[in-house]
């Protein structure tokens, strides 16, 4: 099993490492990690980024993105509230921005020579995030995901594993073995598999209240998976006991949103949302071990979301301790 934490390329987080890939380097040994996944943002040097710390590469997420691949105009006006807005968020007015986009990651991500990718499967409007009330279903989602992955990713195996990461809202969710394979069987690129993140599948169950009631959930959930958990190839290990927050009223926050025009405002606003929902904390309670002496998975990632590098330093090293 290789162990890595999640980072970015991004601005912000080169420059707690002072734009050094040694200083990553010694970073991850620190902390006894083979490596990270990292996600590269966009106008990165490519030419600088060092493939030895360079072990996973977590690929881009559109959280909106159904109705505009199904090309339901109505409904993507009435979400942005005009073409401008769409464009800018996409990058384009035409589906196949995300088949391209897709397909210059792969790429990117070959020539990195990473183990694997990790794809996100989920789809979430807005206001939805607080009503939880979906006009679209788990399916809905996952059979538009697949149309998505063959499009852009094929059926030639580049010897990257290409992972599919459970969430909360509707898709991949891996609590319902029959959609989990289904969802696999039909994804043309041979070399795949799935990423199961702990906080996301914790969350799906919001009377959870403590981390014993969650490895039981998640443990359960596992044996449902029957002969599916082979396929789980990797974890990301974190926390979210959101629950409690997750069951209260969020009647003014609708209000708020609703009230406002500009779908920037809306976006931003919701951002406060989702991270009071998946907390990214390090899981302090040795009973996580079991689910991963069951899963036995390739790699373990300590995907933390932290403020500063001495955050991290001190969340990596609580992550360690328990593990």
């Amino acid at each position: 099993m290789k162990y890595l934490t999640n980072l970015t390329t991004s601005p912000n987080i080169m420059n707690w490492f002072d734009n050094d890939w040694n200083n990553i380097r010694r970073f991850l040994d620190k902390h006894q990690l083979d490596g990270a996944e990292f996600m590269v943002r966009k106008g990165s040097d490519i030419d600088k980024i060092s493939k030895n710390s360079v072990m996973g590469m977590h690929l881009d997420y559109w959280p909106i993105w159904l109705d505009f691949w199904q090309g339901n105009t109505n409904a993507l006006l009435k979400e942005f509230g005009c073409n401008e807005n769409i464009e800018a968020f996409y990058g384009s007015t035409d589906r196949n921005i995300l088949v391209d986009h897709y397909r210059r990651e792969w790429e990117l991500a070959q020539r990195l020579e990473v183990e694997y990718g990790v794809f996100h499967v989920a789809h979430v409007n807005l206001t939805d995030t607080y009503t939880r009330e979906f006009n679209y279903n788990d399916w809905d989602v996952m059979e538009a995901a697949i149309d998505l992955v063959n499009q852009a990713f094929g059926d030639k195996d580049t010897g990257i594993k290409l992972l599919f990461e459970n969430l909360w809202w509707p898709g991949l969710k891996l609590t319902d073995a029959a959609l989990a394979k289904e969802f696999l069987d039909r994804i043309h690129y041979p070399n795949k598999g799935f990423m199961l993140d702990i906080g996301h599948m914790m969350i799906t169950n919001p009377d959870i209240r403590d981390e014993e009631e969650a490895c039981a959930y998640i443990l359960s959930n596992l044996d449902d998976l029957q002969g599916l958990t082979k396929y789980i190839k990797g974890i990301h290990l974190n926390k979210s006991l959101s629950g409690e927050y997750l069951q209260g009223d969020f009647s003014k926050d609708i209000d708020m949103v609703n009230g406002k025009e500009d779908f920037w405002e809306k976006l931003q606003y919701i951002k406060g949302h989702i991270s009071n929902i998946d907390n990214h904390v390090p899981f302090d309670h040795p009973a996580i071990k079991k689910v991963i002496d069951r899963v036995q998975p390739e790699y373990l990632v300590m995907e933390l979301l932290t403020n500063n590098l001495q955050e991290l330093d001190h969340m990596l090293s609580a992550q360690r301790k328990v593990l």
